[in-house]
């Protein structure tokens, strides 16, 4: 359980006296707990040297409120063999307007899929990019993408935390990617139905969308532990 009572996971409150006014909860996520009285929890620290009481700190839970329907989706990705079951709120489909995400480049970096609007956008999904498949597949469509002309952005997302992103960009000696984390609010996985149940991680997948804003290419890799369709993605840029 959460502090002051709160389930992180499920967003309801666990303590008697203690609940959530709903204008705190904008989408699916509520800025912060509040009392009855709509004041903000504090959070006080023992008392320091000479028994003063430091200044009451407000703190901030983010915390995933469940959708009222969750779609499943079976035989679509698998683990060495075995079915996985991915869950999302909504699906998407070659021909869909791309539904707007939000993600985070670090900490604070807040970015949302319509800041680059006007541009052709490629989404490379991994599960985890300290894994080989995820590290190759990152360094081949960076690779790629940077021969290719035009305003071209390319997105690589994941479950990891920024930190793992911006260590990995270190190694390999890539200063301009754009690494996205969707573990903050999994909005990514939830509005493009990649939440891998059995993992709670991104599903491999590559998508491709027109300066239009309308999807061209939508490939969910059938195996896990393999690689895209690198051609048919890069194709489908170039179209």
């Amino acid at each position: 359980m959460g502090a002051q009572g709160l389930d992180p996971e499920v967003g309801t409150p666990d303590t008697p006296g203690e609940s959530i006014a709903e204008s705190e909860m904008p989408g699916r996520w509520p800025a912060r707990p509040r009392r009855h009285g709509g004041a903000p929890h504090p959070l006080r620290l023992p008392g320091g040297e000479g028994g003063i009481e430091p200044a009451p700190i407000e703190w901030h839970i983010h915390f995933r409120k469940v959708p009222e329907t969750m779609i499943e989706r079976r035989n679509l990705h698998a683990f060495k063999g075995s079915p996985l079951v991915l869950e999302g709120s909504q699906t998407v489909q070659v021909g869909d307007k791309a539904p707007n995400f939000v993600a985070y480049k670090s900490l604070v970096d807040r970015v949302q899929l319509s800041d680059f609007a006007g541009k052709t956008v490629i989404i490379s999904a991994v599960p985890s990019i300290d894994t080989p498949v995820c590290s190759n597949q990152t360094a081949r469509f960076n690779k790629d993408v940077a021969t290719l002309a035009g305003d071209i952005v390319l997105l690589t997302i994941s479950k990891d935390l920024p930190f793992a992103h911006s260590r990995w960009c270190g190694a390999h000696e890539i200063k301009d990617a754009v690494m996205l984390s969707d573990a903050r609010e999994g909005d990514f996985a939830c509005k493009y139905g990649l939440r891998i149940r059995e993992f709670g991680l991104l599903a491999r997948a590559v998508i491709v969308i027109g300066k239009d804003g309308i999807v061209k290419h939508f490939q969910i890799v059938p195996e896990m532990s393999a690689e895209p369709d690198y051609a048919s993605a890069l194709a489908a840029l170039k179209s």
